[in-house]
């Protein structure tokens, strides 16, 4: 599942990356652009990772998965729309806006995770700090470049 979001936004992204993205001011603090591609692989496989353990602890517990199964897979909708949003639709304000709304979802997922294993919770720890990144980063650019 994971990696389906990954390569499809893989896709998405290369055509704006090189006619759209590049002419971008940006912060100072912005990552090289070979970073984003390592950085997403790891924290999509600590996602995969994390499903696997909390799917096999729930069913080999007989506890319900329909919450924490609810949640990880709006999250990762909702991580597909913002790269839509943003590198798609190149609609950075609008893309902001719904980075607050998978901070939130991967926090819920975070959350939903820690009833059922804490080593999965912690495995989204890292994801949960890059989309607060993402965020500013969203937010910085959408300031240099649109907020006139």
């Amino acid at each position: 599942m994971c990696q389906i979001v990954n390569v499809a936004g893989y896709f998405l992204t290369q055509y704006s990356l090189t006619n759209w993205y590049q002419k971008l001011g940006k912060p100072t603090y912005t990552p090289p652009d070979i970073a984003f591609p390592i950085v997403w692989n790891i924290l999509y496989l600590m996602m995969g990772v994390a499903f696997f353990l909390v799917w096999q602890w729930g069913r080999q517990n007989r506890r319900s998965l329909v919450w924490p199964t609810t949640l990880f897979i709006l999250q990762l909708v909702f991580n597909f729309l913002w790269v839509l949003l943003f590198f798609g639709l190149r609609l950075p304000k609008e893309a902001m806006f719904e980075l607050l709304v998978l901070f939130g979802l991967v926090g819920l997922t975070m959350h939903s995770f820690s009833h059922i294993n804490k080593v999965a919770a912690y495995l989204m720890l890292p994801y949960f700090l890059w989309v607060g990144f993402a965020f500013v980063l969203n937010y910085e650019i959408w300031n240099i470049n649109f907020n006139l």
